[in-house]
């Protein structure tokens, strides 16, 4: 039987292809700065993924993240502008204002580990996931965060560019199955969202 791909899409610095699969869906990411990526999400929730050489994730990914992030949020119909009074020593990664009101960003990248991307620097990382591990994942992203001043004034975006599956509803579900909401019910951020490498990879963790 034949499957249809769709045709890669050139995106913030890159091309990101979501391919569909009997079992699942299969997607390809590779950015400006030379990292590629491979994941694979099967219809049991669990996760393939592969990233090659030079990754950008930390401070260098940062731009991408909040690009994509602002993106999604002007397609739902939020006037977004990205101001440029950001600064490190408030816990500012980004400042926007999004219908008019001025919004901190904080931004970390999943997953955590730094082992897992000095494999990648070197060469190949390959992880796989099941539903809790990929649950686990995030939450990890979360806690990193959590000791944080002001959360309630603070936007986070967890970066998972390279791990579109991890910003697929089921995974969310998931996670809120076995977690409280991180906004409204624990630690009080103003928001979390799951940024994927695309605007329609991108969605807000919690029950609304």
């Amino acid at each position: 039987m034949a499957h249809h791909h769709k045709t890669p899409v050139r995106h913030y610095s890159g091309f990101v292809a979501e391919h569909p699969l009997p079992d699942g869906s299969r997607f390809s990411v590779s950015t400006g700065a030379g990292t590629k990526s491979e994941s694979r999400l099967y219809s049991d929730g669990r996760i393939d993924l592969t990233v090659h050489r030079n990754p950008d994730a930390g401070t260098r990914g940062e731009p991408s993240v909040l690009k994509v992030l602002a993106e999604h949020l002007r397609t739902d119909a939020h006037v977004v502008d990205v101001l440029p009074d950001a600064r490190d020593d408030r816990a500012e990664d980004f400042v926007l204002k999004i219908d008019g009101v001025r919004q901190v960003v904080q931004v970390t990248v999943i997953p955590q580990a730094e082992e897992f991307w000095r494999e990648a620097s070197g060469g190949e990382a390959n992880r796989s996931y099941n539903t809790a591990e990929s649950v686990a994942e995030i939450r990890a992203g979360i806690l990193n965060k959590k000791l944080l001043p002001g959360k309630n004034k603070l936007l986070l975006a967890l970066d998972v560019r390279h791990i579109p599956p991890f910003a697929d509803p089921r995974i969310v579900a998931a996670y809120l199955a076995t977690h409280p909401n991180p906004s409204s019910e624990e630690f009080d951020w103003r928001e979390v969202w799951i940024v994927g490498p695309t605007p329609t990879r991108c969605v807000q963790l919690s029950k609304a």
